[in-house]
């Protein structure tokens, strides 16, 4: 029987065996390197040959005359940077107040003393009116009282921003972490303030002026108390700061009863702007929070801004009552309250400055020792700032002023050599009884004149100088055909008591333009001329440009003087120049 025949599986010899092949044609290829690499001649380099080169080089470069640096190689002196190792790292100047990993629960510190901040931006101006003076002054009713005689007064109100809500930022940074926090004691609470006033003479400078300080209270004793009612604040009550206690004196001195409304001068715009007449007449809440304003002025002892502390015990629940009780609310909405003074110890013909400073609640006060880094942060009840910046100088008005009418007459293209005129009212104010204004119009005043007349024929107008109720101020009601809506009241007439008087201003004349005729674009246009301006010179030698747009409000008010709750603000021109 015959075998059978084996079958070779090509595939698998292949796989058993490719090791040994690829060895086998390696091996020829290797050969074949091997000796093309014996066709390339020997190098001609030994090592002596190689160290005599260097050498050679070594000795031309020390020969050479130029050096690296003309080379523009920079060479760095290894060997003298590798000493800075032996110099010591301080770590603090590589320290950050960066946490990476902070900690959820930080760490609690002791109160340290707290910065205080005084008023900014003081400002002052004069005034002067018929205050009413009443009977019953207790009664602080808003407005002049039935009556209610008057005395004619000189002042200086003195406004100012109190920055609260600067002074709540550093609280709530400097004691938010601390070991012992209290919403009460970290909200700035104002109770009291010192206003210290300077003469400026001739030759007066902000460096060798004479501060005087002025009592407050004895203001306070001598004059508001006498006051028949007070004067409707043109204030948004928000910028008024609470009083956080009885010992706690107005930071806005109430406005004197006169038949007339106050202006810009007891608010500070723009910051502290006034309130519209919509505004005012839609705010009668206002008459009864300067009801109890007054009433705790009135009853105000200047002993218990030292003796009584500012956080007593219960003092959270008494904050929080008076501010429910008393419309007050502690929630700061603004960033500044007003600041505001009236100094009615004024002399007229005199030139002022102020400066304030403030009495805050002490935030540490009474405080544990453990709770404070110094015992002597927790002494004082009251915290006292820095005096303020002095304000404008101010110079008191005499008796006599001017107001010009509006009617100027200019020079010319055909008559250049005119000399311009212009048409004005000299006012007298009789500050000596009832403080009445007597108006005397002169028709034509020009350039070098002062402003003095000798048996003038003054006229006093007559009006009332009750204030009326706040219902009386509603806007009228809309009613009947378009052309018989909102009907207004008649003006009242301009007639009243005739005297001769003299009249003295010591107001010279300097300058008159304005009142020239702009070009018509048509026929029927109305006739526009220029603002016109007078530059006078006061009694102080202070400069003033009185504008024609302005006085005409004053003037009107003079002549007209319809009773309105509010004060009398007096528009004495733009002073000509800077402060001393």
């Amino acid at each position: 029987m015959k075998a059978k025949k084996k079958k070779i599986n090509v595939q698998a010899f292949f796989i058993d065996h490719c090791e040994k092949i690829v060895l086998t044609l390696m091996i020829p290829i290797a050969l074949f390197i091997a000796w093309q690499g014996t066709k390339f001649p020997p190098l001609p380099w030994q090592p002596d040959a190689l160290s005599q080169v260097a050498a050679e080089a070594n000795r031309t470069i020390e020969a050479s005359s130029r050096k690296a640096a003309d080379e523009g190689v920079a060479i760095t002196a290894y060997d003298v940077k590798a000493e800075w190792i032996k110099a010591k790292i301080y770590v603090d100047l590589y320290r950050t107040d960066t946490k990476w990993m902070p900690s959820l629960f930080p760490e609690r510190v002791k109160r340290g003393v707290a910065e205080v901040f005084t008023v900014e931006n003081l400002r002052s101006s004069s005034g002067l009116g018929a205050i009413a003076v009443g009977n019953n002054p207790l009664a602080g009713d808003l407005g002049v009282q039935p009556g209610a005689t008057h005395q004619g007064r000189h002042w200086a109100v003195v406004t100012g921003l109190i920055p609260v809500k600067k002074q709540l930022d550093f609280y709530v940074g400097a004691y938010s972490s601390s070991v012992y926090t209290s919403p009460e004691r970290d909200t700035p609470h104002y109770f009291f303030y010192d206003v210290e006033r300077a003469e400026v003479l001739p030759t007066s400078t902000v460096d060798n002026l004479v501060w005087t300080k002025l009592n407050v209270f004895e203001s306070l004793r001598k004059d508001d108390i006498i006051w028949a009612g007070t004067s409707l604040d043109p204030v948004d009550p928000t910028y008024l700061a609470p009083a956080p206690s009885d010992a706690a004196f107005p930071m806005a001195y109430p406005l004197p009863p006169v038949a007339k409304r106050f202006g810009e001068d007891v608010t500070h715009p723009p910051l502290i702007p006034m309130l519209t007449d919509t505004q005012m007449r839609g705010i009668e809440y206002l008459e009864q929070m300067q009801k109890k304003q007054r009433q705790r002025m009135l009853d105000f002892n200047e002993q218990q801004i030292f003796t009584a502390p500012p956080f007593a015990a219960g003092a959270a629940s008494d904050l929080n009552r008076a501010s429910q009780e008393d419309d007050e609310v502690l929630i700061l909405t603004v960033d500044n309250y007003l600041f505001r003074f009236f100094d009615f110890t004024v002399e007229i013909g005199k030139t002022y400055r102020y400066r304030v400073r403030l009495h805050l609640a002490n935030p540490n006060y009474s405080l544990a020792p453990h709770l404070v880094e110094e015992t002597d942060f927790s002494k004082d009840p009251y915290l006292v700032t820095e005096f303020s910046s002095p304000s404008n100088q101010v110079t008191i008005p005499l008796g006599s002023r001017i107001l010009v009418s509006g009617t100027i007459s200019p020079s010319s293209i055909r008559t250049p050599w005119a000399e311009p005129s212009t048409s004005l009212y000299a006012i007298y104010f009789d500050d000596k009884s009832d403080g009445a204004e007597w108006y005397y119009e002169r028709l034509s005043v020009s350039r070098g004149q002062t402003v003095n007349y000798a048996n003038a024929e003054a006229t006093r107008p007559s009006s009332t100088t009750s204030s009326p109720d706040m219902t009386e101020l509603q806007p009228p009601v809309e009613r009947g055909p378009r052309n018989q809506r909102n009907p207004r009241p008649p003006a009242p007439t301009t007639t009243g008591e005739k005297k001769t008087i003299n009249i003295v201003s010591e107001v010279c004349v300097l300058d008159i333009y304005g009142g020239t005729s702009l070009l018509k674009m048509a026929t029927t246009a109305p006739d526009m001329r220029t603002p016109g301006r007078v530059l006078v010179l006061e009694p102080s030698g202070a400069m003033v440009l009185r504008k024609v747009e302005a006085d005409l409000v004053e003037i009107e008010q003079v002549k007209n003087p319809t009773a309105v709750v509010g004060g009398a603000g007096r528009n004495f021109g733009v002073p000509i120049g800077g402060d001393i």
